[in-house]
């Protein structure tokens, strides 16, 4: 639901997107080998038409399960959702602590920005392991620090990471690294 250049995904990838009927068995015999833990990651794992049943499955089959998000797609629903069956831990990028940033980092018209960080201090709230993080790139290294600080004062732990990973077409994404200059 974000459009950022710098993904691997947006733009170089041509998906499927495979159904939790066509994997539940799958799963099932995952499970039954040991599946202790799981990643739901995307792109954005909450814009599965199934996300909540395949997460639910998976957690109510005694597994581990990390999500990977934008934040963006949490609502009262997935918020009580993770009360019941607690994550792991999720993870959320920060893209912008304004709405101009945000926009120019994410190219996504319509979504605020402060929504994001809401739904960070709502799951804070509920308990649940939140852990910010953001890819520090050439579009984003101008607010790193704002999006460090705002962790900081929230008590979150709040991770970056500089590297970049080519597109899922093979197209090279390196210049989006950053400026160590700075």
């Amino acid at each position: 639901n974000f459009s950022c250049s710098f993904c691997y995904i947006v733009g170089h990838s041509n998906h499927k997107i495979i159904r939790f009927s066509e994997i539940r068995s799958h799963l099932n015999n995952l499970i039954d080998k040991g599946l202790f833990f799981c990643s739901l990651s995307g792109g954005e794992a909450l814009l599965h038409k199934d996300f909540k049943s395949i997460y639910r499955f998976l957690k109510e089959s005694g597994v581990l399960v990390e999500i990977y998000s934008n934040g963006s797609l949490i609502n009262k629903e997935t918020l009580d959702l993770f009360e019941e069956y607690p994550p792991y831990k999720i993870e959320i990028s920060i893209y912008g602590t304004n709405q101009q940033q945000f926009n120019a980092v994410t190219s996504t018209k319509g979504v605020n920005y402060s929504l994001v960080l809401e739904n960070i201090l709502k799951l804070k709230e509920k308990g649940i392991n939140v852990i910010c993080k953001t890819p520090l790139n050439s579009l984003t290294q101008k607010e790193f620090y704002k999006f460090e600080n705002w962790c900081q004062q929230n008590n979150i732990e709040f991770y970056y990471s500089t590297r970049i990973y080519d597109a899922k077409d093979g197209e090279s994404l390196n210049r989006f690294s950053a400026s160590f200059d700075n």
